[in-house]
Formats: C-alpha cells, structure tokens, sequence
C-alpha cells in the first residue's frame, strides 16, 4: 500500500504542511489524505504514484475550501486511530473505527447559538443551510441570490464566528 512507504508519507505531509499554511491543522490534512489515499488506491489501483498525490492534494485544497472542519462527523465517522499501532503479527495497519466525540458537536451547537443573536435574518438562513452542508451554489438558489453574495456573507459568518470564539 502506498500510504506505508516512507516517502510517500513525506510527500503527503508536505502537501499537508504547504496547503494548511495558517488556516488549519497539517496533522489533520494528513490524516485524511493518509485515508484517501487507502481508500483510492483500493478503488483504482492502476493509477500512478503522482495521480494518487494530486489527488491528495485536491482533496485538502477542497477540504480547506469548503471551510469544513477535516475531523467532522459528517465526514463518514471515519477515524484514523494510529499509523504506528502494530497488529498481532508485527505488521502496521489503519484501523477505521467511529469514535465520535459529541463534544465538540456541542461547542460547535453552542457557537453557532451565540452567534445567531447577532446576525441579520439572511444570515442566520444562510447559516442554516451552511450547518446542514449545501453548497454556495446550492444556497444561492434556495435564497434566490447570487453565489458572489453567499460567498461574502460566508465570509462574514466566519468573521463572527472567530470574534466569538476570541
């Protein structure tokens, strides 16, 4: 499997580290791209070494885009336990399991709720829709605006969200 070889795990955390810049957390970027990349090898495994990599890279650059947090529940309640934890028969493996942590469920609830007093009634529709996963796109069309609009209100929501948090 590609994900076992040292170097593509270097190549992969580069990408992670060169993506994340300050808006997020390399390790998290990893992880997925790590889980991608297992996913995606099984699914095609005729591709080349760097079709997998850009792949990977695509993947974190729409993770990141989407603004969405890369640990979510909403991301199939996969969760990467260890790269290192060896099996019974010495070997490494992933193991997928479904630790869903409602904790941080809640303060993301709670946020939002706090939130939701300061914003007008466009926004707290657009948040609605934006919690719920639609697309700017998507959003648009149910608000019968532009996706130039949503975007900047996106952008205001997010605003709102770290002065909260500060």
């Amino acid at each position: 499997m590609l994900w076992e070889r040292k170097h593509i795990q270097r190549q992969l955390r580069a990408i992670a580290v060169n993506k994340a810049g300050s808006r997020a957390d390399p390790d998290d970027l990893y992880q997925e791209m790590v889980i991608h990349i297992w996913r995606v090898e099984q699914e095609k495994p005729d591709r080349t070494q760097s079709w997998y990599l850009k792949s990977c890279s695509f993947l974190a650059q729409d993770l990141l885009r989407k603004g969405r947090s890369v640990d979510s529940k909403k991301r199939d309640g996969v969760v990467l336990r260890s790269l290192d934890e060896p099996t019974g028969d010495g070997e490494t493996t992933m193991e997928v399991v479904d630790d869903y942590d409602f904790r941080s469920e809640l303060i993301l609830k709670d946020t939002i709720e706090r939130i939701r007093t300061r914003l007008t009634a466009i926004q707290n529709r657009i948040l609605g829709y934006l919690v719920n996963d639609y697309s700017v796109t998507e959003i648009a069309g149910a608000c019968g605006t532009s996706h130039q609009y949503i975007s900047k209100e996106r952008k205001k929501l997010a605003e709102a969200a770290l002065v909260d948090v500060a």
